[in-house]
């Protein structure tokens, strides 16, 4: 046995006394306690403290912004040039004023009374975006990038939250002949812990993150088709305050947000450093100085290559004879082994039951096995939580999908928000939220299925689990299951992997269906706020619901907690009966996007005029109604003298009442291309030809009940609401 290990047998037992007084890890421990040493522990935190206040801000306007950015408003705007008459393409009432105004272009006037110019007025009708509302938009979002990039980059400068503890021994050494310096740095950095309490300032990991997604979602917007068609068009304080900006609700939100952006005047974030020196434990000390002595040595081995006489151990011979004993294989397990007892901490009490008894781990083991097989994790529908109390239940909580993925918080929100955004990066894909799952598809064609089970997100895809190695994706075949034969594929994401995997996936699906990715995306944030399940079960419709348990439960028990009792219904006087203007208007977009598209469509041909009633919108050949538009929710409904026996299935044409045999339902851009094909079925059997598209603008703004009723021609009616049975 050698000197070093010995030393490290003294340092490994602390109980154990030294060997010897005078052993050599003694003497370099008297060498050093006798010398100059200088011990430092320093503590320093470094953190980034935000203003939540503009950050909350923002994140209520991003919405409002979402929904404007996707569908700008436009308008049509005239241009007048004089050309020639051989370029000149359609003669108005406006070229006839102009020329009998200019009759220098009258060439000549010809005995029938005909009348040859050499140039007429030409009227051109271009769609713009450049609105005032539009233009306030663009302005917005340029003041908004600058205002969250300058506080972004400044803050990241800062470098990351950090707390750092850092421990320094200098110790100096010698006699008359020799002197020696030995240094100890010890530096490790964390983070702090969330919620953790540093010179008066609460560290949240949460906001950094939510200062993140602002950033990435504006420089996002600031790349748009809106930002780009915009371009440098920009307004100039004072907001003149437009009929558009003060009672549509996303145009006010944005307007609340640019009145806050000209008062803010903090920089919106500052940084907090802070250094505390610590006192070192004298066990602390003795502990360094015992590892030091023994580098030390060990520093001394190797550069003289032999211990120095004076510093090696006692050593000595015995005659006694050593009778190993070899054993071959493991004695047999002691039943007092798996006494749970002997893994309880000292001074904790024994867990018995109320009669004395001790707790059936075996029989508790069966039934959580039991359980187990009998739940599987992707029957997650309706998760519910018992409350137990004495072993009866107090209540239940039965969890929708929206709560789970409310209660699951980061990082399950941010691996939801970004798998979302993929799926409706494609076009026509729209999502419907159910109580127990989200589903994506194209009219009925089932795209994707999203279901939360604790931190989880298992997402269910239409490909062969066959045809991909479970070594890469680790997926399950869950086609066994009925409502899952659809979609067979499920791929369980709990990391950023599994985000990128979720993607690839994604693709081949829409790949495989010809499904066009949009060139331009809009990232949209789906965080939501951690509420308990007493407030979502207030909420309306209520995400959580709670069921109360045994009736018996004795007054000690834990109670039930009150479940909101839904609002008394109080007696309807009236009801609203609404027009098809009022449909349109109360719709907005897309509907009104459209209703604008077919009508200009329909009033290209020739001598076709438009009639509104109350009900619907007629579209007139001399005295003959050939189309008629209503309005429902947010489907367009076009009803056409077609027999649908005619009409390919692929329009999915339903069939009507009287002349109007054919309804076709408007939803989507691909249902306006079918509306406009079977119109001009329609034009060409009655031997109408068409013109030149006109651009008119048909767009309505929002107005609420009592305004539309207010109107000289109202267009809401009051109906005295029928009588209770």
């Amino acid at each position: 046995m050698n000197g070093a290990s010995d030393s490290k047998e003294n340092i490994a037992g602390a109980e154990r006394p030294l060997a010897q007084a005078d052993s050599p890890l003694i003497r370099v421990k008297d060498l050093f306690e006798n010398g100059k040493s200088t011990v430092e522990l320093k503590k320093r935190y470094m953190l980034k403290a935000i203003d939540e206040v503009w950050v909350r801000a923002i994140e209520d306007t991003i919405p409002s912004l979402d929904v404007i950015i996707r569908h700008p408003g436009v308008f049509l705007q005239e241009r007048e040039d004089i050309l020639p008459i051989e370029q000149t393409r359609r003669v108005t009432g406006r070229s006839i004023q102009h020329l009998s105004q200019h009759t220098d272009f009258i060439k000549e006037i010809r005995d029938d009374g005909t009348v040859m110019p050499t140039k007429l007025l030409n009227v051109f009708q271009d769609e713009t975006m450049l609105t005032y509302e539009n233009r306030f938009i663009n302005t917005l979002l340029a003041n908004l990038y600058g205002f969250v990039s300058r506080r972004y980059d400044m803050a990241a400068e800062c470098g990351e939250d950090e707390k750092m503890t850092r421990l320094t021994l200098d110790q100096t050494f010698g006699d008359d002949e020799t002197h020696g310096t030995m240094t100890l740095t010890i530096e490790y950095s964390e983070k702090p812990r969330p919620h953790e309490v540093i010179k008066n300032y609460i560290y949240s990991d949460d906001l950094w993150k939510r200062v993140e997604r602002i950033y990435k979602i504006v420089t996002t917007y600031m790349d748009s088709d809106f930002s780009r068609q915009l371009g440098k068009n920009y307004v100039h304080p004072p907001i003149i305050r437009t009929n558009k900006l003060l009672k549509n609700v996303d145009f006010r939100q944005c307007l609340s947000l640019w009145e806050f952006l000209e008062q803010y005047e903090n920089t919106g974030y500052e940084t907090l450093i802070q250094e505390n020196l610590e006192t070192v434990g004298e066990d602390c000390l003795d502990e360094l100085y015992r590892s030091l002595a023994d580098q030390y040595l060990i520093f001394q081995k190797h550069i003289r290559n032999e211990f120095v006489p004076e510093m090696t151990l006692d050593s000595h011979l015995t005659d006694e004879i050593i009778h190993p004993e070899i054993k071959s294989e493991l004695d047999p397990l002691q039943i007092r082994e798996l006494d749970y007892r002997d893994v309880v901490p000292a001074g904790a009490p024994e867990p018995v039951t109320e009669t004395g008894e001790e707790p059936a781990i075996e029989e508790a083991i069966r039934v959580a096995l039991a359980a187990d097989s009998i739940f599987t994790a992707e029957e997650a529908d309706g998760e519910e939580e018992s409350v137990f109390e004495k072993k009866k239940i107090a209540y239940r909580y039965r969890y929708s999908y929206l709560s789970r993925l409310i209660r699951a918080q980061n990082p399950t929100q941010d691996y939801y928000t970004e798998i979302k955004n993929e799926l409706l990066a494609y076009s026509d894909v729209s999502s419907r939220i159910s109580w127990n799952h989200e589903l994506f598809a194209i009219k009925r064609r089932k795209l994707a299925r999203i279901n939360v089970k604790g931190k989880t997100i298992f997402l269910y895809l239409p490909l062969n689990p066959q045809d991909f190695p479970v070594s890469k994706y680790h997926h399950k075949d869950v086609s066994d299951v009925k409502k899952h034969e659809d979609l067979p594929f499920l791929l369980r994401v709990r990391s950023d992997r599994g985000v990128k995997y979720a993607k690839e996936l994604i693709a081949l699906v829409m790949q495989s269906r010809d499904i066009l990715r949009l060139e331009t995306p809009t990232y949209t944030d789906y965080h939501m706020a951690y509420a308990t399940n007493e407030e979502l079960a207030a909420r309306t419709p209520p995400l959580v619901k709670i069921l109360p348990g045994s009736e018996d439960l004795r007054e000690n028990e834990i109670p039930v907690p009150e479940i909101p009792a839904a609002p008394a219904i109080p007696a309807i006087p009236y009801r609203y009966r609404y027009s098809f203007s009022a449909n349109l208007i109360r719709a907005q977009s897309p509907l009104q996007d459209y209703y604008e598209t077919l009508k200009n469509e329909l009033l290209s041909y020739e001598k076709v005029r438009s009639t509104m009633s109350w009900n619907h919108e007629s579209f007139r050949h001399g005295r003959g109604t050939l189309v008629r538009l209503k309005g429902r929710g947010k489907t367009l409904q076009v009803l056409l003298k077609l027999d649908p026996a005619t009409v390919p299935e692929k329009y999915h044409v339903k069939s009507g009442k009287g002349d109007f045999s054919s309804v076709l339902r408007v939803r989507s851009a691909r249902g306006v291309g079918y509306a406009k094909a079977l119109i001009a079925r329609v034009m060409t059997e009655a031997g109408i030809a068409q013109n030149e598209v006109p651009k008119q603008s048909y767009r309505m703004p929002f107005m609420t009940n009592e305004e539309m009723l207010a109107l000289p021609t109202p267009l809401v009616k009051n109906v005295k609401a029928p009588a209770k049975k």
